[in-house]
């Protein structure tokens, strides 16, 4: 009787723990959702359209001047993305996210009443840049990495999805708000919905974080390992997978900002060409889920020959103008959807855990410089053609080096319990 008693006991607490476990996962990626929606990348870079329309009007600054304001803003994520990794690595991602998300809001909400100057936007910028760097996909993943082993894959495409929704919600939460109070009350009103989101985002983390330490199975161990990011720096993989960042972001980020104009050029009218976007949208969110899936029963580098090779493809397509544009946008926004968590993914399983946040930062800088270079290709390209086909098919270029790139990443160096 005492054995069965013993034996029902056990089965009770394996019961309770495996429920907890799920409970925190589900507590991890929801909060990491929200995370993402109220990140310093989704607000700085989904509401600048807005902003900047605004400051065109009211301060009479034009719009170039305050399009250099991201590229203080891209310049500072390169710089500082692996330092933000390095520092949830060492403090916990609870505590640097949590921490980045507060100075974050406060820097927009006090910096927004500084502003007398288009120089003083670019440091404004800069310096809301530099506050939230630790609130970006580089840390909030960590946890969603740390708590989520054979279904990691789905677990980092269903959090990435909060930039999808933020890139819906923030644009019309900045018009509705500058319409009403102006640009000045826009920015304080995000700083002020990251300072109320910060400690929610602190304790529901380091409650999660805490559980996975004290846990530490057999299989854990495993995925806490891995090499330093000065290891990593010494080998061949860790530049391919630089390089296939930087070449990944270079084929899309222009495409992105030129996107609207670019479909005038197809002859579309206003309202076709919104179309087109709004089909980029949905089909980046696919691309997340899909490419999630994917990954936890196929090896990644097959994941990543086929996302950017659909991009490649996409972008041809569209050049070639011999079919719909909106199959074309289709086509590329499931590339767009997929890179990040593509990359994310590969860091973890390719470098183990212990400098995941590192590792994954350095790549996420190389993604900021191909944001930054992108556009400008686009740009000059179009410039000197009058059109955009070979501003597409250099994009196709870069995506078909990213999409090389990956045959040559091998099998994965620490294969999880």
């Amino acid at each position: 009787m005492g054995g069965v008693t013993d034996a029902t006991v056990a089965h009770a607490d394996s019961s309770s723990s495996a429920r907890a476990e799920r409970m925190r996962g589900i507590v991890v990626i929801v909060i990491a959702f929200l995370g993402m929606i109220l990140s310093m990348p989704t607000v700085i870079g989904y509401s600048i359209g807005v902003f900047m329309l605004s400051l065109e009007s009211s301060e009479g600054w034009d719009r170039a001047n305050v399009s250099l304001a991201m590229t203080f803003f891209s310049i500072v994520m390169f710089l500082m993305s692996a330092l933000a990794g390095r520092l949830a690595d060492a403090v916990g991602a609870a505590r640097a996210g949590g921490a980045s998300m507060l100075a974050f809001g406060l820097a927009l909400v006090i910096g927004s009443r500084l502003v007398d100057s288009v120089e003083g936007l670019w440091l404004f910028y800069a310096v809301a840049a530099v506050a939230g760097i630790a609130t970006t996909p580089v840390v909030l993943l960590r946890p969603v990495a740390a708590n989520f082993s054979a279904r990691r894959g789905i677990a980092m495409g269903v959090v990435l999805c909060g930039v999808g929704l933020g890139a819906a919600l923030v644009p019309q939460f900045a018009t509705f708000v500058v319409s009403r109070e102006g640009w000045r009350d826009g920015y304080a009103a995000f700083g002020v919905a990251a300072i109320v989101f910060a400690p929610v985002l602190w304790l529901a983390l380091r409650e999660g974080a805490a559980e996975q330490a004290a846990k530490n199975t057999i299989g854990e161990v495993a995925s806490t390992g891995g090499p330093s990011l000065k290891t990593a720096f010494k080998e061949g993989r860790f530049w391919l997978l630089s390089t296939i960042s930087l070449m990944g972001m270079l084929g899309l980020s222009g495409f992105v900002s030129h996107l609207i104009p670019l479909a005038r050029d197809q002859g579309m009218g206003a309202a076709e060409a919104a179309g087109v976007a709004s089909v980029l949208g949905i089909s980046s969110i696919v691309g997340r889920i899909g490419t999630g899936l994917a990954l936890d029963r196929v090896p990644g580098k097959f994941v990543g020959i086929a996302v950017f090779s659909i991009g490649a493809t996409g972008m041809l397509l569209l050049a070639s103008k011999q079919v719909d544009p909106l199959f074309a946008a289709m086509m590329i926004g499931l590339t767009l959807g997929a890179e990040v968590d593509l990359l994310a993914y590969l860091v973890s399983r390719y470098y183990g855990l212990r400098a995941f946040a590192a590792i994954f930062g350095w790549n996420y800088g190389m993604l900021s410089i191909g944001a930054l270079a992108s556009p400008i290709m686009f740009a000059l390209l179009q410039q000197s053609a009058g059109t955009y086909s070979g501003a597409l098919f250099a994009a196709a270029t870069a995506l078909s080096f990213a999409a090389f790139g990956c045959l040559f990443l091998g099998q994965y160096a620490r294969q999880e319990e």
